[in-house]
């Protein structure tokens, strides 16, 4: 229960008191018959990690920002008390669903300023590159793409892409599954051999998708542990670390490891003082303790994080990886390395 609370502004054990739904926890489980709509996110990579499944108006109010249900209660706004699964080793993770729903038009910019201003843990810029008004729809899925793997001149889906980014690639739609067992499964379905080296996998908003492909560089955004690192363009090698961040209005974009670019894996002291630094906790004597690679490598390796156990833990080395292109050299090599796009709806 500790662990549950560590991640969480509020106790879920106190959900139903304040007037919400209850929610399923790993580890927890859920006070008394699961619902089936709660049943059907449930499966062993859920049950075996740090998960919450309940209420969207539910996990609002176990992280401070009940508020937004205004949204939910006025018939006036489109969204939804829809069922979510979030995983809770990394606290900024949840923001992802938030901001979905802020680029679909469903919250308001006026909401998400109060939400910067009210959270301290999110950082103050909360949004990507600003697109257009017109792309905030809840399925930004091209007319043309299905679920059958095929090949695109580039330009037919990103009127505005720019190179490097490959003339052609491959693309597909896929529907979000509840159950992130079988979800993996028909991702790697629909890879098949497309990618005949090693893999990289990144989640993006389908809104900042757009803006990606037309200038493949950081983004800035407050939802990711794309600060851990410092600024860089964030993969993964684990198809599961990726899927944090497909849900319905996501894409998630496959790469070739480019295998041409220096590379420094870190650990233990030096990932200790490069995630305390980028997150902004206190670290001491700095002057001495930059990696000494930190300024001439391309790509940066090393654990995602994950909450230490017991109150007041900070981050410690998790079981994931995340790859992280930080030179101008690296976003042209992952740009060229681009080999498919998965719309998930």
């Amino acid at each position: 229960m500790q662990e549950i609370e560590e991640e969480l502004d509020r106790n879920p054990g106190n959900l139903q008191k304040a007037g919400y739904s209850p929610v399923w926890t790993s580890g927890l489980g859920y006070p008394g018959e699961i619902p089936e709509d709660i049943k059907e996110f449930i499966c062993p990579e859920v049950e075996q990690g740090n998960y919450l499944v309940g209420q969207l108006s539910s996990i609002f109010w176990l992280k401070g920002v009940e508020f937004l249900n205004e949204l939910i209660r006025d018939p006036g706004h489109k969204l939804q008390d829809e069922i979510y699964s979030i995983q809770l080793e990394d606290g900024r993770r949840w923001f992802f669903i938030v901001e979905i729903l802020f680029d679909q038009g469903m919250i308001p910019w006026r909401y998400m300023n109060r939400i910067s201003f009210e959270i301290e843990s999110l950082d103050k810029a909360l949004t990507e590159f600003p697109v257009g008004q017109s792309l905030a729809t809840k399925d930004q899925t091209p007319p043309q793409i299905t679920t059958s793997v095929q090949s695109y001149q580039t330009e037919s889906l990103f009127p505005f892409f720019r190179s490097p980014i490959p003339p052609q690639i491959h693309a597909a739609k896929l529907n979000w599954n509840r159950n992130q067992g079988k979800f993996v499964e028909e991702i790697e379905n629909l890879l098949g051999n497309i990618v005949r080296g090693k893999k990289l996998y990144r989640g993006v908003t389908q809104k900042a998708l757009v803006s990606l492909m037309a200038l493949f560089c950081p983004v800035h955004s407050s939802s990711y542990a794309d600060n851990e690192f410092g600024p860089g363009i964030y993969t993964s090698p684990s198809l599961q670390a990726a899927m944090t961040y497909c849900i319905p209005g996501s894409a998630l974009l496959v790469f070739e490891d480019p295998q041409n670019l220096s590379r420094h894996t870190l650990r233990g002291g030096e990932w200790d003082t490069v995630v305390r630094f980028w997150t902004g906790l206190q670290v001491g004597d700095l002057a001495t303790r930059v990696p000494p690679n930190w300024r001439g490598v391309d790509i940066l390796e090393g654990a995602i994080s994950r909450g230490e156990t017991g109150r007041g833990g900070g981050r410690v080395e998790g079981d994931d990886t995340q790859v992280v292109g930080v030179s101008f050299r690296s976003f042209s090599s992952l740009a060229s390395a681009l080999r498919m796009v998965i719309w998930v709806s």
